[in-house]
């Protein structure tokens, strides 16, 4: 269950930006055989123009030359090197090497933006449990991917999230480098009740907004690096791995209901709108037949978020493209859903633009 921590923060109104009550962020490094990427998130983490308080990096027993390469920096951070045990298990062994009120997790395939930490210190006097912001896409040499993500609809806070959990399965929010949390909060996670080769942005993610505020930022702070070895497999869907998807958020939802001591409430995990579009996904791909009822499931689904109408608009149009008979046609649209790639690049840009529109995140907080 969750455990009430010794050192909360206090919440609520904004506080006055005063260096004596600024708030602190340490950054943790979740490594495993990321050698050829990790030295670029020591380098980001190190180069802010507004230090972090603590750096650590954790190598979660990694097999390749990941010890070497992080060596150059022995002078400068705190090592945890562990066995293997999952990135839940690398998230807790830096948590307790952390100091600081606020602990950035930060995947070491991706790296920060220069500013990063004197960008969102501002927002962070309100002291929220969590602050979720974008990532910027990138490939596995640094190219842009024509990709900013998530957009977060304007002022949206923890009621919008719990609401959207049992409509949609999860609230919106950015994978693991794209949030800082309380360092209370986490402290407050009890590590033994969770699967720990799960993730950081999974469970603790879920819960957090049935525990106390969490502020939503259309600000990048870091650049999110998508190659072959990351474990999402959103550029090769499969009947297999959408089949793995909604069994990993139903069990999930057992451990959310858990550790929050019954705050968070599981929804219907088949009726949920991310259940639905990966059963029609795996429709589209095996079994033409049913992709009609499946299209019909997601378009009724849908219609209860408050998705912009762009994208509710755009999401409908490809529900109905999958009906086409064409196999070649809607394994190409699968693809196009789940990742840039399969995009051509306007469409990806007029995404982004269209999607500004509707999602313009808090103002910064005036000094």
């Amino acid at each position: 269950m969750f455990i009430q921590s010794t050192d909360d923060v206090p919440t609520g109104p904004a506080c006055s930006l005063d260096v004596a009550d600024e708030p602190t962020i340490d950054v943790v490094i979740l490594n495993y055989n990321y050698g050829r990427f990790v030295a670029d998130a020591i380098s980001s983490a190190l180069a802010q123009t507004r230090p972090f308080g603590r750096v650590i990096v954790v190598n979660d027993g990694s097999t390749d030359d990941s010890l070497a390469r992080i060596a150059q920096f022995s002078t400068q951070i705190r090592l945890v090197d562990k066995p293997n045990g999952g990135q839940l298990s690398a998230c807790f062994a830096g948590l307790a090497e952390c100091t600081a009120e606020y602990i950035w997790f930060l995947d070491a395939d991706d790296y920060l933006l220069e500013a990063a930490v004197e960008t969102l210190t501002p927002y962070l006097f309100s002291r929220p449990l969590k602050a979720q912001f974008q990532l910027v896409g990138v490939d596995e040499q640094k190219n842009p991917r024509d990709s900013c993500f998530p957009i977060y609809k304007d002022s949206y806070g923890s009621a919008d999230m719990i609401e959207e959990n049992q409509i949609t399965g999860f609230y919106n929010s950015a994978p693991t480098s794209g949030n800082v949390y309380a360092r209370s909060f986490l402290n407050g996670c009890n590590p033994e009740l969770l699967n720990l080769r799960d993730f950081i942005d999974g469970v603790p993610n879920l819960i957090v907004p049935y525990l106390g505020e969490v502020l939503s930022l259309n600000t990048p702070l870091a650049f999110y690096r998508v190659h072959g070895g990351s474990h999402s497999q959103w550029n090769k869907p499969s009947p297999a791995v959408f089949e793995r998807e909604i069994d990993m958020l139903a069990n999930r939802w057992r451990e959310a209901e858990v550790l929050s001591n019954g705050r968070a409430r599981a929804p219907d995990i088949e009726g949920v709108l991310y259940t639905l579009e990966r059963r029609l996904m795996i429709a589209a791909l095996t079994a033409p037949v049913d992709v009609r009822e499946a299209s019909r499931r997601f378009i009724s689904k849908l219609g209860q978020t408050r998705s912009s109408a762009p994208m509710w608009i755009g999401l409908r149009i490809w529900a109905n493209l999958l009906r086409l008979p064409a196999r070649g046609l809607r394994e190409r649209l699968v693809i196009a859903r789940r990742s840039t790639e399969g995009r051509p690049r306007f469409v990806n840009k007029a995404i982004i633009c269209i999607k500004q529109l509707y999602g313009r995140g808090l103002p910064p907080p005036s000094a």
